[in-house]
């Protein structure tokens, strides 16, 4: 889910194309991620009451309907809280007065759902706590999703430990239902809450969840794609756990396993199972031939080790040649099934003239650049996005980066970052800067420490499910970029030419 887009860009991207469907992206985790999910109409009681039974904690969890992270309305009425698109009506003022009607009652319902939500999400860490010892496995469907779990924990720790000595959960978590379900758990526990004090009261969090839950034998989470950058923080707070990717799914089907859940984690391919669905595969590396729409589909026993493929399913619910939008590479085989790895998504791309630079491109050069940060200064990107800005002639391209909070890093620093940058980029946009000039220098903008937070909160608020947002790596929606600019801090250009040579 690469980033925002307009609702008619959505709508337009779902309609067929020939005989093929688009859809908006895989996650290849655990099992349990439509646990918070609506049923019925109803919200699940969630894994708040869950602890009890299935002896894990799942720390990330989803109260609203799932809906992809792009899925970005195009507002035409607006209320205080809540917009919706424009709907079909005989007269503009009945359009208008059903608009906020329902606007109204959006707004109703998600000021309910997300109290639940951050009910339920208090709750799962409250009762995870409180059965510490019985929790085997510490999972999540992103890896983001458990790095948010530990801020959490960073933010609440004192509420916790409040309420565990205590033995009563603190009036703030108003849902009777998770009220409920975490009463017959919650006992006073005063040595459980010192615990709590001493561990998160220390100024190094490393190994802490380990420390915490001390019977966890892996983490369980999306860790390949962009989601990789994670590896090193979730290293450093497991304290040496495993981290493991179970399976490969969408929210139209599941598509396979991995068949070494405890390789490392550059080395995660999953096996297509054909029995899931029927998978056919569009090339993504082939010359299309003039006046053709698309590659010819290949069938999964025709695909070749070490090509990329863009996966199509038709499935048992009635998908017809749906494109889920993953870009694949061929690993391997197993015995004679085809084992993939993920390599982006298909549908992130920054261009400004000829160039096309996806997921991957960018995430090498922010890698490369970030390098930049940490010997000098010991200061990381925690997190990133992209766009490109054709405000003034010729366009340029501009990555938002929010750095490590407390440490500061100097102008001159930041400059080559984007040098850097432009470095690692591909031939075709070194050519464009150096030869044509068809294209700016970079320019990195640095972002308040919580801004990829407001970033989320916003996306959520619009619908978006909590369990499986992702950071996108491009935003088109003009809200979210004005939110991104209002909070920029400095601006960084590169001050010099990246190489390029005619042999490159």
């Amino acid at each position: 889910m690469a980033g925002g887009m307009e609702f008619s860009e959505l709508e337009a991207k779902r309609k067929h194309h020939g005989q093929l469907m688009s859809g908006d992206g895989g996650w290849h985790g655990v099992p349990e991620m439509q646990a918070g999910r609506k049923r019925n109409g109803r919200l699940n009681e969630g894994p708040a009451s869950s602890f009890s039974q299935t002896r894990l904690l799942l720390v990330t969890s989803s109260s609203e309907e799932e809906l992809p992270d792009d899925a970005f309305v195009e507002p035409e009425f607006q209320s205080d809280d809540w917009s919706v698109a424009s709907l079909s009506s005989p007269s503009v003022n009945g359009r208008r007065r059903a608009a906020r009607a329902l606007a109204r009652a959006l707004a109703s319902f998600l000021a309910t759902a997300f109290s639940y939500a951050a009910s339920s999400r208090y709750a799962q860490m409250l009762c995870g706590l409180c059965q510490r010892h019985q929790v085997l496995r510490i999972g999540a469907v992103f890896a983001t999703g458990l790095l948010r779990a530990v801020q959490f924990l960073q933010l609440n720790w004192e509420q916790l430990a409040a309420d565990i000595e205590a033995g009563a959960l603190n009036p703030r978590v108003a849902d009777e239902s998770v009220r409920d379900a975490v009463a017959g758990i919650l006992r006073p526990d005063p040595e459980l809450a010192r615990f709590v004090r001493e561990e998160c009261g220390k100024a190094e969090w490393a190994g802490i969840l380990a420390r915490v839950w001390p019977n966890a034998r892996y983490l369980e989470a999306v860790i390949t794609g962009t989601m990789a950058q994670y590896v090193p923080t979730l290293r450093h707070y497991s304290g040496g756990l495993p981290m493991v990717s179970i399976s490969y799914a969408s929210s139209e089907c599941f598509f396979g396993v991995n068949l070494r859940p405890l390789c490392d984690p550059s080395e995660v391919s999953y096996t297509i199972m054909p029995n899931l669905a029927y998978f056919e595969f569009l090339p993504v590396d082939d010359e299309q031939e003039e006046g053709d729409d698309e590659p010819a589909l290949v069938d999964l026993a025709r695909v070749e080790a070490g090509r990329e493929y863009e996966i199509v399913i038709t499935t048992f619910a009635g998908l017809n040649r749906y494109r889920v939008g993953d870009v694949l590479r061929v690993s391997g085989f197993h015995n004679s099934a085809p084992q993939f790895q993920f390599v982006r998504r298909a549908n992130m791309i920054l261009s400004i003239d000829a160039d096309k630079t996806n997921e991957v491109e960018l995430q090498r050069a922010v890698e490369r650049a970030s390098a930049l940060l940490r010997l000098p200064h010991g200061a990381s990107v925690a997190e990133y996005t992209s766009r490109t800005c054709t405000a003034r002639i010729p366009g340029h391209y501009v990555v938002y980066w929010e750095l490590t909070a407390g440490v500061a890093v100097d102008k001159e620093v930041l400059g080559g970052c984007c040098l850097e940058m432009e470095e690692a980029l591909n031939t075709m946009y070194r050519q464009s800067r150096v030869v044509y000039g068809s294209i700016g220098p970079l320019e990195i903008r640095v972002v308040w420490p919580g801004t990829f937070q407001d970033l989320m909160d916003y996306t959520i608020s619009r619908g978006a499910s909590v369990n499986q947002y992702k950071t996108p790596r491009c935003v088109t929606f003009p809200p979210a970029i004005k939110l991104l600019d209002s909070c920029v801090v400095s601006n960084h250009f590169s001050a010099a030419l990246p190489r390029w040579t005619s042999y490159d």
